[in-house]
């Protein structure tokens, strides 16, 4: 269930990696597995480092190492946060697969996702037929995975207002361990998809150079579900038969010519393929559709160098330089036969989506520690980067007697949804964590962004978009941030933060162009958009002892002018359509009215999202051992009194396990509460989620001091449940929300195992 909240744990020890990737916290010394003996657990602050000594973090950070990534038998990021009540990630079991994070109510891209400190790529969909996820990351390559719960941090990026999730990869001394030559595989299958993954690792080095190549291959098929409709069209519940293909490798260069001194060359690549035979839609002999694939292939390669100066005048000085390109290509085909000047013809409707961020920058930070009215550690830096993002979408309609045409359903392809466009993006921040006393601790931050969006419209976008004006906008902002610490004595601390956040309007509300005449409804841009802003309070109580930590957090956070990218814009018929440019005059022989039903992304002036979240890790008498956690979380619009549709019912997990020797055992209780009509209104979902409970089983065997053999059984009693983040709003534009619901049940009873060895 993850490390827990950051500030659950004592005084830490570093390890051999360097601090910004991986300060690694041990609770005791006691013998890993010894009955009755303390908890061990590792923890880690990743770049840009939260706080030295997590016991005291400002934040609610949960922290999932790579040895409970594997006590998981973990294939995604959605297994990963399995155990992690209030983080959810979405999936579409038709297509597209792994959707956006989760956290506290907020997704898609309110939060941020990093590798190794790098932001990665945007999600953004247009349509049903294409969607660039932000699923390129392969738990194989990852040391862990570190959660920081909503905008409490000055020293990350003030556009995670809904939180932060920073993947970490591993360095060459996290297998050396003092050697210079290391080797280790891993292999592990997992029967909810049949997939087989192959895991390798090679280190070399010395006290000058080490150097480091990692490598995933996965494949595997579509994930299963309790649906159990096969056959073609809507009313098809087994999932779509899928071919899952994932590469993903990884070479560290790491030089330390003198003490104090690190630099590191990391090169990664990342290739998924997904083929799908789309049997959910309709199909019929004679006139009528044949036959629906589709290809979504998802690439991002990324260089960069990291340096380290310990022991300047400054402190502690990092230096990164980096750049990521990210492509998602998406191919539909759908082949079919209709009538043509008055004979059968065979078609085939070909659609293409392409969406490209490339993403440069720089970050420097720096540490120091000084006394003044109490010791300061003091931190800051400044980073800059900027993102090319370009996306198109092309497509043919092609009969049997050769002739094209490129007028395909609304569109004539190739068009643009929205023009090339450039960010820019620079920050100042700072935090100070002041040792007030012995027992008080204040920390203070404050970031300023600048962002600046540059559209560059070019023929394509202009041809296919006429009228549609194309604005850039700047804007700038203070994040301030606070946090007071109270160490209370016999293991007791008490944490009241405040914290602002600042998002940017995105591009593609700023700027796009799409409009469907055939449903009768049209996109337009909004260049008054204002950027959305958090402020939170957030109050902890959490207890530590050597044997375990416990805390509860309750926070609330308002949002002001929430952009929500479908306001729907009413238009009577009448003349005052025609003097108001923002309504779309339909065109002729069309039976939907006068104007065209049009959406523009807007502000809603007032949210509020709050909740609580507790944890708990305790070891028990005979080698057992306690962990739970449960969140809970409400969300609405002020104003409207809406619900926020994308916040999470209620969620809990309580597991008990048990050691002996070489030996772990663990059954684990998954409970979700039932969101009421109330709290769902406003859309309409396929299902209202019922309340569900589902029971996991994890085994662990040491075989030897660098072996390990997993095992997990999941769901045991093959319980037929939804996941509230799954199930879709219908919607015209995708045709399976319109089919059965057991399209989007989580999967029965599955079985999964894992092995690994170093060398």
């Amino acid at each position: 269930m993850g490390s827990g909240e950051a500030g659950a744990l004592p005084e830490n020890t570093s390890g051999s990696a360097p601090e910004n990737t991986s300060e690694r916290i041990l609770l005791a010394d006691a013998k890993e597995g010894e009955p009755g003996g303390n908890v061990l657990r590792t923890i880690s602050v990743t770049a840009p480092k939260v706080e030295k000594d997590p016991s005291r973090a400002p934040v609610t950070l949960n922290v999932i190492s790579v040895e409970e990534i594997q006590e998981m038998v973990a294939t995604s990021i959605k297994d990963v946060i399995r155990y992690e009540p209030g983080i959810s990630v979405s999936n579409n079991g038709s297509r597209f697969g792994l959707g956006s994070i989760n956290i506290r109510g907020l997704d898609e891209n309110r939060i941020l996702i990093q590798m190794d400190g790098i932001r990665q790529a945007d999600s953004f969909t247009i349509g049903g037929y294409s969607s660039a996820g932000r699923n390129m990351v392969d738990v194989g390559m990852l040391s862990g995975v570190d959660i920081q719960r909503g905008a409490g941090s000055a020293l990350q990026g003030s556009e995670g207002i809904g939180g932060v999730v920073s993947f970490r990869s591993p360095e060459p001394e996290d297998f050396l361990r003092g050697r210079s030559f290391a080797v280790s595989p891993e292999a592990i299958y997992q029967g909810v998809d049949r997939s087989l993954g192959l895991i390798g690792t090679l280190a070399v080095g010395n006290d000058l150079v080490k150097l480091m190549l990692r490598g995933v291959q996965r494949r595997g098929q579509e994930f299963a579900n309790k649906g159990d409709v096969g056959g073609f069209g809507f009313e098809r519940t087994k999932p779509n038969p899928q071919d899952v293909n994932t590469l993903n490798g990884l070479a560290k260069l790491v030089f330390t010519p003198f003490p104090g001194y690190r630099a590191t060359l990391a090169a990664e690549g990342f290739e998924r393929v997904i083929d799908t035979d789309y049997m959910s839609f309709p199909r019929g002999g004679g006139t009528g559709r044949i036959a629906v694939d589709a290809t979504d292939t998802y690439r991002r390669g990324r260089f960069s160098l990291d340096q380290r100066l310990s022991g300047s005048r400054l402190g502690t000085i990092d230096l990164k330089f980096y750049r990521q390109v990210s492509r998602t290509g998406q191919l539909f085909f759908d082949e079919g036969r209709q009538m043509y000047r008055g004979s059968l013809k065979k078609t085939l409707t070909e659609r293409e989506f392409f969406f490209e961020q490339i993403l440069t920058g720089t970050r420097l930070q720096t540490e120091s520690i000084f006394e003044l009215l109490g010791a300061h550690t003091l931190i800051w830096g400044a980073e800059a980067f900027r993102t090319d993002t370009r996306q198109m979408r092309d497509g043919m309609f092609l009969l049997s007697d050769g002739s094209i045409t490129k007028e395909v359903g609304p569109d004539i392809m190739p068009t643009r949804d929205l023009p090339p466009s450039s960010t820019t993006q620079v920050a100042l921040f700072f935090q100070d964590n002041w040792l007030l006393m012995d027992r008080l601790t204040l920390v203070t931050g404050l970031r300023y962004d600048n962002y600046h969006l540059d559209p560059k419209p070019d023929g394509l976008f202009i041809d296919r978009n006429p009228g549609v004006a194309s604005s850039g906008v700047r804007f700038d902002a203070f994040s301030p941030k606070a946090s007071l610490i109270f160490d209370a004595g016999w293991g007791f601390s008490f944490v009241a933060q405040y914290s602002q956040g600042f998002r940017p309007p995105p591009y593609n509300n700023v700027n796009i162009g799409f409009t469907n005449v055939g449903l009768g409804y049209v996109a337009i841009p909004n260049p008054d958009l204002k950027p959305e802003i958090v402020r939170g309070v957030e109050l902890s109580v959490r207890h530590h002892t050597d044997r375990g930590y416990a805390m509860f957090t309750a926070y609330d956070n308002r949002y002001e002018d929430f952009i929500n990218p479908f306001i729907t814009l009413d238009c009577p018929a009448n003349p005052l359509c025609v003097s108001n440019p923002q309504y779309v005059p339909n065109r002729p022989n069309q039976n939907v009215g006068p104007y065209l039903t049009t959406f523009q992304a807007g502000n809603l002036p007032r949210v509020r999202i709050y909740g609580f979240e507790g944890r708990l890790d305790q070891r028990l008498p005979w080698g057992f051992r306690l962990r739970g956690s449960f969140a809970w979380t409400k969300g609405r619009d002020l104003d409207s009194g809406l619900p926020i549709i994308q916040v999470n019912p209620p969620t809990g997990v309580l597991g008990l396990a048990y050691e002996h020797g070489p030996f772990r055992i663990e059954g684990l209780v998954t409970a979700a509460m039932r969101k009421t009509l109330k709290e769902s209104r406003g859309v309409t979902r396929m299902i209202q989620p019922p309340a569900y409970s589902v029971v996991d089983l994890l085994a662990q065997w040491r075989f030897s001091p660098n072996g390990r053999l997993n095992v997990g059984i999941f769901n045991l009693f093959d319980k037929k449940y939804w996941h509230w983040a799954d199930v879709p709003v219908q919607d015209v534009h995708v045709a399976e929300t319109q089919g059965g619901p057991d399209r989007y049940t989580r999967p029965g009873r599955s079985f999964s195992i894992s092995i690994s060895h170093r060398f």
